[in-house]
């Protein structure tokens, strides 16, 4: 782990990853111990759904995971009228346009206007 020292701006990010062609860095230590996990394959949280051999490295995402066993869809489309249910909140981030029109990501290319 590499600590670049102290200085002032939000978008300081101190912590970065010393892992071998890894580039990212960030603001806080254990979000760079999160990270080094995708490094080291480390996935400390298993699904214990029967017959299913997920693993996960974030307590969160299998809490996510498991909506996919159970059903469970408790993210609601508040849109009038609108009766869809999401298991996760990006889902229903990505529903929204569907009412709204609106296209939050910008193509990765420089000059292209293009949304999605």
């Amino acid at each position: 782990m590499t600590f670049k020292g102290f200085t002032d701006g939000p978008d300081f990010r101190p912590f970065a990853c010393d892992w071998e062609a890894c580039k990212k860095d960030f603001k806080r230590r254990s979000d760079l111990t999160r990270h080094y996990k995708i490094h080291t394959n480390e996935r400390p949280h298993p699904c214990t759904a029967p017959g299913c051999e997920k693993r996960f490295i974030q307590r969160s995402a299998l809490a996510v995971h498991t909506r996919t066993h159970t059903g469970e869809k408790p993210h609601k489309c508040k849109f009038p009228g609108c009766i869809k249910r999401f298991s996760d909140s990006s889902s229903l981030a990505r529903h929204r346009h569907v009412h709204t029109g609106s296209r939050s990501r910008r193509c990765a290319h420089i000059d292209c206007p293009k949304r999605y």
